[in-house]
């Protein structure tokens, strides 16, 4: 069951803050930063590409730029927060056509979405706020993550993505190639998962608040569930799975010790730490293309239920107040 189910959370509520912190003003400030940087190049990139299907990629992602950035604009304007100075008017040099070929410009484009990817689910995971500001940049981020693994696919297409080294030790019936990065994450992965799902199990025996420890359980069901799917990749690809955490859990004598504010943002530590986990491994997941969409899917699974654990923090006053931006 999920959180907003057990507490009648509505995603949109009908009075939103209108009010933004600290962090949430710089987070702002920083994305359209970024993104007039990158207009910037990309301006240049589409005059001197030559690829047929690069130019298009390159038209498309200056299009969601585009709508990015009104977006930031109307965010930072609601909100008073000052705008950062727009790069020049990009205007490519003629001789550049012969220093910049399609795969510069392409694998420039891609480092460019992995770390931007990154920097969002950073500040995505750090607005705690305002409601409304973690839409826009949670919309933001999944654009972005889909636009990142449409340049993986061309990039891998084109043989300009490198040849990493191969996981050697695939069974024989397994035909599916897998990298040693790719490997590296599914056991990381994993091996994260089991520590959360005993220390979660551990927290559970000793909260007091009947719906936080019902929040809590349908979260280690999730953890159970994901467990099993990354414990079959590893069987499949042949990698040595870790031990498993004990099945009984021993609950701590003295719950007196234990706040449950103190257990929640905990917990929510712990899911923040998750989101760049799985950001790494969409970065590492170069070359086979379906392990990244199943690390697509654990992103975005992890997006919802971190939105609504905010939310049930902010409810229940466990969340510390970060200092506002402005009076």
């Amino acid at each position: 069951m999920r959180i907003k189910e057990l507490l009648h959370i509505q995603k949109k509520p009908e009075a939103k803050s209108q009010n933004v912190d600290i962090r949430e003003a710089f987070c702002l400030w920083d994305i359209l930063n970024s993104k007039y940087t990158t207009m910037e190049k990309l301006v240049i990139y589409n005059a001197l590409a030559h690829d047929a299907d690069l130019k298009l990629m390159l038209k498309k992602m200056e299009s969601d730029l585009e709508k990015s950035i009104g977006i930031l604009h109307r965010q930072l304007k609601k909100y008073n927060i000052i705008s950062p100075n727009k790069n020049r008017v990009a205007a490519p040099s003629p001789a550049s056509s012969e220093l910049m070929n399609d795969e510069f410009i392409a694998m420039g484009m891609l480092l460019y979405l992995q770390e931007h990817i990154e920097n969002l689910v950073i500040s995505l995971y750090s607005i705690v706020t305002n409601d409304e500001v973690r839409e826009v940049i949670s919309d933001m981020l999944l654009r972005t993550v889909k636009n990142a693994d449409d340049f993986m696919k061309y990039v891998a297409l084109r043989g300009w993505a490198g040849t990493p080294p191969a996981y050697r030790n695939l069974p024989a019936n397994t035909k599916e190639k897998i990298n040693c990065g790719e490997a590296g994450c599914l056991w990381d992965m994993l091996t994260y998962r089991y520590d959360t799902l005993h220390f979660t199990e551990v927290m559970t025996s000793v909260i007091h608040d009947t719906e936080l420890k019902a929040i809590l359980a349908a979260g280690i069901q999730m953890l159970k569930k994901q467990i099993e799917q990354i414990e079959k990749e590893l069987i499949h690809f042949g990698i040595p799975l870790p031990k498993r955490p004990a099945d009984i859990t021993i609950a701590l004598d003295n719950k007196d010790l234990w706040e449950d504010s103190h257990i929640y943002r905990m917990v929510l530590r712990g899911m923040q730490g998750a989101g760049t986990l799985h950001v790494r491994s969409f970065k590492n997941m170069f070359s086979n293309h379906r392990l990244r969409g199943f690390i697509v899917s654990l992103l975005k699974q992890e997006i919802e239920k971190i939105d609504d654990f905010i939310r049930y923090g902010k409810l229940k006053g466990w969340l510390h107040p970060v200092p506002k931006y402005g009076s």
